[in-house]
């Protein structure tokens, strides 16, 4: 019979850390998580002031309809605290405490410096074109109103 007998020559020790290759992939791996990270916070930043312009867009499409319907002009008031509708009754502006209508403050760190500023929507619902300035953080930020009550956003940043 036949008997075959297998070796054993020494045992070998485990490797002891990392080889550089598997360091350098790590490495690479982690710099790409970061970097996707980094691009989703600046992403989730944009998406909130195109939520914030959403809100007006929906306001401002809410008060065109109401003055075409109702025959009365309105508009919206822009100032540091919020926006609201307003609507012209004899003569006088009253505040609209209605939903949408009502005040409501800004969100996502917009902020409006100075005079209040008035989007104007007559009788008929359409509105007179304007252009609104805000900032925030870093940037300029300019909405603009054309007559069909659809807002055009423009963002820069400061030097």
């Amino acid at each position: 019979m036949d008997s075959r007998v297998v070796k054993v020559l020494h045992r070998t020790s485990p490797p002891r850390g990392f080889s550089l290759l598997e360091t350098l992939v790590v490495v690479a791996v982690l710099g790409l998580v970061m970097a996707l990270a980094g691009l989703s916070l600046f992403q989730a930043a944009d998406r909130k002031l195109q939520t914030q312009v959403d809100r007006i867009q929906a306001v401002l499409n809410a008060v065109s309809d109401r003055a075409a319907v109702m025959q009365r002009a309105h508009r919206l008031v822009i100032s540091a605290e919020g926006f609201w509708v307003e609507e012209r009754r004899r003569g006088e502006w009253l505040q609209q405490l209605t939903f949408p209508m009502q005040f409501r403050s800004w969100e996502s760190g917009l902020v409006f410096e100075g005079e209040p500023a008035y989007i104007r929507v007559d009788r008929t619902g359409l509105v007179e074109p304007s252009r609104i300035n805000f900032k925030k953080a870093d940037r300029s930020i300019v909405i603009t109103v054309d007559p069909f009550a659809k807002l055009h956003l423009k963002t820069s940043e400061f030097r």
